[in-house]
């Protein structure tokens, strides 16, 4: 073998070694960022509710089926967390000595529309819940409130409920009695915020289900609603503790027939 051919033989081993070395190296750092920066999988979970709800109105509602969407698609003063009652929208509060007056300040959220929830949003959503016309249920839970009970049942008037915004960060509640478990009941989805404006566009009532109507407040938003099958709820952007919601999206069936379920 010349030692031209010598030559260009060793260069050619050089080249395939080098692409080699190179083609190594794309694999170990494709390897690498795959393990920093996974795909992106979207977190979804499958779950039965069972029967169809028969609102997802929260002053309405009456059923644990449809509380339990409710819970998801808004979000009152208070929450429990599985351990403890621990504050939601209430910033802060403070009780007077006699344990009547509760004033609370409101933390600055947002509707799922993007507008601002206030202490005002509240104060509507209670009074509707004691409206005699809104004939709800579960009304008799405001009957803490001083004037709750007389004006639901036709012997009060609206403005003799002791519910008031005293600004849009500030909520001010006075009771008929001292009630030690009143933040439990701010809990309850009957005290939970509704938008006026809302509500009284909606022409066939039917706005909590209508993913074109409902605004709400809470971790999820409602984005589809098939009845009698099933409704899909979409991380709500506007939620004030977003950053803490992990699923993506929750599909909530509605099968009744335990084989098929």
């Amino acid at each position: 073998m010349t030692i031209k051919r010598m030559i260009l033989l060793v260069l050619l081993i050089v080249i395939v070694f080098t692409v080699i070395a190179l083609i190594i190296q794309q694999i170990n750092a494709s390897t690498s960022q795959s393990l920093l920066s996974p795909p992106k999988v979207e977190k979804v979970l499958n779950w039965n509710i069972g029967s169809e709800p028969l609102t997802l109105d929260p002053q309405l509602n009456q059923a644990l089926d449809g509380g339990s969407i409710i819970n998801n698609t808004f979000e009152g003063l208070f929450r429990y967390n599985g351990h403890k009652i621990v504050p939601a929208i209430a910033e802060s509060y403070e009780v007077s000595s006699d344990g009547l007056t509760y004033t609370i300040k409101l933390k600055k959220t947002k509707w799922s529309d993007g507008s601002d929830l206030t202490a005002s949003d509240f104060e509507y959503a209670w009074k509707r819940a004691l409206d005699p016309a809104m004939a709800s249920e579960y009304a008799y839970q405001l009957y803490y409130l001083k004037g709750g009970r007389d004006y639901n049942t036709g012997t009060g008037t609206l403005e003799d409920v002791a519910v008031k915004a005293l600004d849009e960060g500030t909520l001010e509640i006075i009771l008929a009695a001292p009630t030690p478990y009143f933040l439990d009941l701010l809990t309850f989805f009957t005290y939970l915020p509704t938008k006026q404006s809302v509500i009284e566009a909606s022409i066939d009532h039917n706005w909590a289900i209508d993913p074109n109507q409902v605004v709400s407040n809470g971790p999820f938003k409602l984005t589809e609603y098939k009845t009698g099958e099933k409704l899909v709820l979409t991380k709500n952007p506007y939620y004030w503790h977003a950053d803490t919601v992990l699923l993506d999206q929750i599909n909530a069936y509605m099968i009744v027939d335990e084989s098929t379920m």
